[in-house]
């Protein structure tokens, strides 16, 4: 799979350094992935990453 900006997840990982290890993880596991379907891409497709307070504050169906 190809990530399209890698440099999203590490600025976000800088800002909050608890979720650097779980960000890199996933990270890896996205691009071994040899995917099957379109329902296996969904299962991982991310549009936005962001904290609890920063998630309240977006509307979902703008991003």
């Amino acid at each position: 799979m190809i990530i399209i900006s890698k440099s999203i997840l590490r600025e976000f990982g800088f800002r909050h350094p608890d979720s650097l290890a779980p960000l890199n993880h996933w990270y890896d596991q996205v691009k071994a992935a040899d995917w099957k379907s379109v329902s296996d891409i969904r299962t991982v497709f991310v549009r936005f990453i962001g904290t609890h307070q920063e998630y309240d504050k977006i509307d979902a169906d703008q991003i």
